[in-house]
């Protein structure tokens, strides 16, 4: 969790699953992560180690679901 912390997210402290900033927050931080070289399982692993929600608000994130994200994000929506 420490090398999480370090990364670029905008956002100095996670924010509460039910506000606004969430999905920024999680957003920023799937791309640092895939900057940093990280699979899209991989990616999962840690957003579910850290006890993120999913935007559905389930607790376990899924490689289908990061790359939809990072996909979507690419192509501007």
């Amino acid at each position: 969790a420490g090398e999480i912390s370090q990364l670029k997210t905008g956002i100095s402290e996670i924010p509460s699953w039910e506000d606004d900033s969430y999905k920024e927050y999680t957003n920023n931080l799937i791309f640092a992560l895939k900057k940093k070289g990280l699979s899209h399982k991989k990616i999962a692993e840690k957003l579910t180690q850290m006890n993120l929600k999913t935007r559905t608000g389930l607790d376990k994130w899924s490689s289908g679901t990061v790359g939809k994200i990072l996909k979507r994000e690419k192509i501007g929506g």
